[in-house]
């Protein structure tokens, strides 16, 4: 797992997230040989991480992550296979442990409760304490954009001219162009010129600052996740097609 770590996770996009479950896995299986790394062995780790039996003396976590971290080790045990050519008498382990089952997808959006807009209060929150959060978060609701996204946007992909952000580094691998609404080029021409970034913030602050928000205001189950649907086609004056 240190020379996955190393010499692969090095190459990808996500890069920090792989090497953050390779820790984790690192701490739980490390000590194994690759030839005593059996679907046993791995299935326990798979209800320990899910505290099925209850003796996990650390929260127990989702089933999406778990899917994640057996992920990340199935990549691991390819590599020792086929690149590094290292024999494993039973070959992958993994092709016999059953996955957690994967989660249902959001649908939780920004509601009113009591006559009382999410979206109001965070922003009022967020004007209160004066921070960007708030134009980050008009921003999302305007563009459909993730967060990791949002954070990476540099002033010279901005066309105000033609009202679009071209997205070269996706989430997906593939670049996109993003029409912006009026109020969006509004959050764009507000920011002062400081580097090349348009936001100057890291993806993890975001998600912080939405925390904090979100209990200040009282606002529960919402992640910046939640934000990131495409506005209604009405919205975009300059002929954007969201179908």
């Amino acid at each position: 797992m240190d020379k996955y770590s190393d010499e692969v996770a090095t190459t990808k996009k996500s890069c920090a997230n792989i090497r953050s479950r390779l820790k984790i896995l690192n701490t739980h299986l490390g000590h194994y040989a690759l030839s005593t790394l059996s679907p046993l062995v791995i299935a326990n780790y798979r209800n320990y991480r899910l505290d099925k039996s209850g003796k996990n003396p650390d929260k127990a976590v989702k089933t999406e992550t778990v899917r994640k971290e057996l992920s990340v080790l199935n990549s691991v045990i390819k590599q020792c296979l086929t690149e590094w050519q290292i024999h494993i008498p039973n070959g992958n382990p993994l092709d016999k442990v059953k996955r957690p089952p994967k989660g249902k997808s959001r649908t939780r959006r920004l509601e009113s409760t009591n006559g009382l807009s999410e979206e109001q209060l965070a922003l009022n929150q967020a004007l209160k304490s004066k921070s960007i959060i708030g134009d980050i978060l008009i921003f999302a609701l305007e563009t459909g954009m993730r967060r990791s996204e949002i954070t990476k946007i540099e002033r010279q992909h901005i066309d105000l001219t033609k009202h679009t952000i071209e997205l070269l580094d996706t989430e997906n691998g593939d670049g996109r162009v993003v029409p912006l609404t009026p109020k969006a080029i509004e959050i764009i021409k507000k920011q002062k010129v400081s580097g090349t970034k348009l936001f100057d913030i890291r993806p993890d602050s975001v998600g912080q600052a939405l925390r904090r928000l979100r209990e200040k205001c009282g606002i529960k189950n919402l992640t910046f996740h939640d934000l990131t649907y495409l506005p209604n086609q009405e919205q975009c004056k300059f002929g954007c097609d969201y179908s």
